[in-house]
């Protein structure tokens, strides 16, 4: 049976259609250019099995003039965020340039995992993440499975990654998308430095994370789990372009309520060394250096659909009618899909076909507003996936007239030669 091993980067669940779930590292609450005392975050992650197990951890930092910082946390595994890791953010530990050594402590074995970094103020955090593991009664690992049971484990550091985070030095995001509520953050990422940049996304991509600004102050937004069956990211050259994006969502996206965000793209200066596999009850230390480009975006206020723009929207029913409940650009709407009808009449069937469709877009369905009407006509336009023949956007209305389950709307309208031909071929594959 698979090893599960409880790493940010790389968390080996399961595949779900050919991917496997992944969460991105997220990035720390700062107080914008409070230089002189970078914030320093601790993030421990660890199976729930090992909860009980863990009854205290602690992290001490030698300054470079001889002097102690410390905490300790009681039983962390009770207060898990949202994305069921323990985190802490603490200052006060700074004192002047130089080299910190810190030391992390599972505290009821006395395990420690060490580690130096230079630190000189400018830094917009110091981050460690601590990964805890755990062995079994046999002093195996954590099977897939066993995390939920009752089984004894000892938990043991697998890996202390203390990441040095400074700001962007030569590489600027320009913003190629609207935001939106249901919008998904699209960027060119421009190197204008002298050296060429490395990713921290998945496999080295140059992937970003949306972060939300509540009181100035940036915070976690996970939006959620990522396929990590992606191609590895390559180094972007000076003078060099890509696109970024926040990744390859399992399912659809977490949306945006009104408000103020960030884009942020974390990269390096030499290729990181991921810990995609770590050896059984070793300990792996890193230290590293990371620069973070961001871009500040609010979400629009809402607004009254406009004609003739495609937009991001949520399919949140279909009536018996066939009528549609959406929602777009902030406001829940009842509209008609533009162009077809129900061949006969009101049918709870023919509903819930539409809406089985409409599901298995792997992003938000996008509406196009036809008529703004007291009863919007919109045209859906569904994301596919490429094991199905999709990949790319289709017309709703068109597939449901292909596969012979609907037929073309009365009236004059400028797809209406398309919908006939397409209602044709329904028929024909009906034979």
């Amino acid at each position: 049976m698979a090893r599960k091993r409880h790493d940010r980067i790389v968390v080996l669940v399961a595949a779900l259609a050919g991917c496997t779930s992944l969460s991105y590292p997220r990035l720390p609450v700062r107080n914008a250019g409070a230089l002189s005392d970078p914030p320093l975050r601790l993030v421990l992650s660890a199976p729930p099995a090992a909860d009980a197990a863990i009854l205290s951890v602690s992290l001490s930092v030698e300054r470079p003039d001889s002097t102690f910082w410390s905490k300790a946390w009681s039983q962390p595994g009770a207060h898990r965020d949202e994305a069921e890791d323990f985190e802490a953010v603490e200052r006060g530990w700074f004192q002047g340039v130089g080299t910190y050594r810190l030391e992390f402590v599972l505290g009821q074995n006395g395990r420690t995992a060490k580690a130096s970094v230079f630190v000189d103020g400018n830094e917009t955090a110091l981050e460690v993440h601590a990964w805890v593991d755990a062995l079994d009664e046999r002093n195996d690992a954590l099977e897939v499975g066993e995390e939920e049971s009752a089984v004894p484990v000892r938990p043991f550091i697998a890996l202390l990654r203390i990441e040095r985070v400074l700001e962007s030095n030569g590489v600027r995001l320009e913003s190629d998308w609207q935001p939106a509520i249901y919008g998904v953050p699209r960027y060119r990422i421009r190197n204008e430095g002298k050296t060429a940049i490395f990713g921290t996304g998945v496999h080295g991509n140059l992937f970003g994370i949306v972060e939300q600004l509540l009181d100035g102050k940036p915070v976690s937004f996970l939006r959620g789990g990522f396929c990590g069956t992606v191609a590895p990211g390559r180094p972007l050259e000076p003078g060099e372009s890509v696109e970024s994006i926040e990744g390859f969502f399992i399912g659809r996206p977490r949306p945006m309520p009104v408000g103020k965000y960030r884009y942020v793209v974390r990269y390096t200066l030499e290729p990181m060394r991921f810990q995609e596999n770590l050896p059984r009850n070793e300990l792996s230390v890193q230290v590293n250096t990371l620069f973070e480009a961001a871009d500040e975006f609010d979400t629009a206020a809402p607004e009254p659909p406009a004609v003739d723009e495609a937009r991001a929207c949520e399919l949140r029913g279909v009536e018996a009618d066939g009528r549609l409940t959406i929602a777009i650009t902030g406001r829940e709407v009842t509209a008609q899909l533009h162009g077809i009808e129900m061949p006969s009449g009101p049918s709870e069937q023919w509903t819930a076909e539409l809406k089985r469709r409409a599901m298995r877009s792997t992003a938000f369905p996008r509406c196009e507003v036809i008529d703004a009407g007291a009863v919007p006509r919109v045209k859906l336009l569904v994301f596919g996936r490429k094991s199905e023949g999709g990949g790319g956007w289709s017309d709703l209305g068109r597939t449901m007239l292909v596969s012979g389950l609907a037929r073309v709307a009365a009236g004059e309208f400028p797809e209406r030669q398309e919908y006939l031909k397409a209602e044709q071929d329904g028929r024909r594959n009906q034979e």
